[in-house]
């Protein structure tokens, strides 16, 4: 019954984001796809008892996957794939809810066309197109790592709490 109603909910917030994008034109970005890095949400055990003999068993899934790593001069987009909502519904927490997409056999140094909108903290809607259906695009989600990064160093400069030494290390005169 639960599944039914996750299953219902699921598909008419599908329904309201696809005509909410349905009226926007994404502004699409060209990055250069430079590898897939190992993201790990953890692992999954499941523990089934009875059977004929009684024996119990524990069977535990990795629910790590793989993120695309597209630059820009800008920074880096760590692009997730999409979710496989039948599959996790259907199996529960034990499933890896991540499939593989056409992003998995990219080669470092291909071109990616995406349109990103990230927030305050970096965290962001991914839209791309689908290259098996054209006009279509597949919205995942990630995060932005910019290229220039803020630095605490000269947050206490000329305050007086630092020594002489990490002073002069970090505080240009």
């Amino acid at each position: 019954m639960q599944k039914t109603k996750l299953a219902a909910l699921l598909l008419s917030c599908s329904a309201l984001a696809a005509n909410l994008w349905a009226g926007k034109k994404p502004q699409y970005e060209v990055g250069t796809f430079e590898r897939a890095a190992v993201m790990s949400l953890g692992s999954v055990s499941k523990t089934s008892d009875g059977g004929l003999l009684g024996q119990s068993g524990t069977r535990t899934t990795d629910q790590s996957f793989l993120a695309s790593v597209v630059t820009t001069p800008e920074g880096e987009y760590y692009i997730d794939p999409p979710l496989a909502t039948g599959r996790t519904i259907l199996q529960g927490n034990s499933a890896n809810p991540f499939k593989t997409w056409f992003m998995t056999n990219l080669h470092a140094g291909d071109k990616v066309l995406f349109a990103p909108e990230c927030d305050k903290h970096n965290v962001c809607d991914i839209y791309v197109p689908d290259p098996d259906k054209p006009g279509q695009t597949i919205h995942v989600g990630g995060n932005f790592l910019p290229a220039a990064q803020k630095s605490n160093t000269t947050a206490l400069c000329g305050t007086g709490k630092l020594t002489p030494e990490v002073e002069s290390q970090v505080c240009k005169k």
